[in-house]
């Protein structure tokens, strides 16, 4: 008996068979079984927002009447940030504003000497042009080369990068030599004299009557302050004695 002859002779009891399985397997999987509850996400498609859309178009028209605006030539322009201050216009008093910096410059001089003078209070005493009688009379007897009837003017120049001489003194004595008197210099930072001697090469007089005036009067002026400046500035200072 092959195995087709068993298939027909127990079809009965096989298929009965494999139905019970069959039932059994379902069932099994039925009481094993879990279900998922899976909440579906929620997706925006579209926001609906009624709003009065006229402030919007107002908006709008004032920008374009801005750059309708922006796009003309400017023709004239007037500013006035504060109304102290100068204001440029057409009928601009040029006279007065000159006048005006020039006060502010006389101010800062005086600014800046009165700076000085507070260390060098001899600076206070007014210069004076005229010919010192005690000096005349005490060198006179001395010095041959002095006279009373003599009168030399004096004309002075100056050479101090970046400083500014603030107390100049040209000598008034008598003598009746002329020529020029060099003299080099050094400037501290405070616009003192600290140092001179007369310089040969450019001095085109050998007259002691000349020399010591101008090495006297010398050490007596006085330059602007400067302390970021080094410590001895070099310059010169040159007096031209011509006879009246």
């Amino acid at each position: 008996m092959n195995i087709v002859d068993v298939i027909i002779k127990y079809n009965h009891g096989i298929i009965g068979t494999l139905a019970v399985h069959m039932i059994l397997f379902v069932w099994f999987n039925i009481e094993n079984m879990s279900f998922t509850v899976i909440n579906p996400k929620e997706k925006v498609v579209a926001v609906l927002d009624y709003i009065d859309d006229s402030p919007i178009l107002d908006i709008e028209t004032n920008l374009q009447d801005q750059e309708a605006f922006d796009s003309e030539p400017i023709t004239n322009v007037t500013a006035n940030t504060n109304i102290d201050k100068t204001t440029y216009t057409s009928s601009f008093d040029t006279e007065k504003a000159d006048q005006q910096v020039l006060e502010e410059l006389k101010k800062l001089e005086a600014d800046e000497f009165e700076t000085i003078s507070l260390d060098n209070p001899e600076l206070l005493e007014e210069e004076s042009s005229s010919i010192n009688p005690q000096l005349i009379d005490e060198e006179a007897k001395e010095n041959k080369e002095a006279s009373f009837g003599n009168d030399v003017v004096a004309t002075a120049s100056y050479s101090v990068k970046n400083r500014i001489a603030l107390f100049k003194k040209t000598p008034s004595y008598k003598c009746k030599q002329q020529g020029i008197v060099r003299i080099l210099i050094k400037v501290n930072q405070k616009g003192k004299v600290v140092n001179h001697e007369i310089d040969v090469n450019k001095t085109s007089t050998d007259s002691e009557c000349l020399i010591n005036s101008a090495l006297e009067y010398v050490k007596e002026w006085r330059f602007s302050q400067d302390f970021n400046d080094e410590l001895k500035k070099s310059g010169w200072v040159e007096f031209k004695y011509i006879k009246q």
